[in-house]
């Protein structure tokens, strides 16, 4: 499941035929959710925190409002979970950026991941919620287990505090930070990708 934002414009779900929602302050959200659970429980998991996310978006500009919400939207799984027995442990990744005119937040729980363009190379911004030992930034990684995600239990947890940074929005000759799920399959590691000529990622700056 992706959001993703142009003005006060929020499209979700799948991309082809996305779904339009209205965000109520002048700013632009960016979000990823990959939902676990089966195909069914991952997509309801993954939409139920991007709507309770949305929602609360004014709450995202802000450090300590942005991790209370974020554990406030893992609580309304286990909720659902409690009302829909069949979906009890399901779960999900989130990922998600909010610029606006003078900041950057960035955040994320679980694998999914955001880079960095700069010097025609994506550089790992975010942290992977993965056991000891598996959060090498130049080595594939042995296996897809994560030590935290937004529900993904059969009994409530709290999550431990999101990764969360706030900077300074950069222009537009600065580099572009850039989100994506985790890379399952292939030889060559997530934190070696180059771009090469002629495809150079959209600039998303404030």
């Amino acid at each position: 499941m992706n959001l993703g934002s142009i003005g006060d414009r929020i499209l979700t779900g799948d991309m082809d035929a996305p779904v339009v929602m209205t965000a109520p302050i002048d700013s632009c959200l960016l979000m990823i959710a990959d939902g676990m659970g089966g195909h069914a429980h991952g997509a309801m998991a993954s939409r139920a925190v991007l709507d309770y996310l949305v929602a609360a978006v004014d709450r995202l500009s802000n450090p300590a409002s942005c991790t209370e919400v974020i554990e406030e939207a893992n609580q309304h799984l286990f909720k659902l979970m409690h009302e829909h027995e069949e979906a009890l442990g399901m779960g999900t990744t989130l990922l998600g950026t909010l610029l606006t005119a003078d900041q950057v937040v960035r955040f994320n729980v679980g694998d999914s991941r955001c880079y960095l363009f700069s010097a025609r190379q994506l550089v790992q911004l975010s942290y992977d919620d993965v056991p000891e030992g598996e959060n090498n930034h130049f080595g594939r990684r042995r296996s897809h287990a994560l030590t935290q995600a937004l529900g993904g239990s059969s009994f409530p947890v709290a999550i431990k505090p999101p990764h969360l940074r706030r900077l300074a929005a950069c222009t537009r000759r600065d580099p572009a930070p850039l989100q994506r799920r985790p890379r399952r399959y292939g030889h060559q590691s997530d934190h070696q990708l180059h771009v090469e000529d002629g495809q150079r990622p959209s600039s998303i700056c404030a």
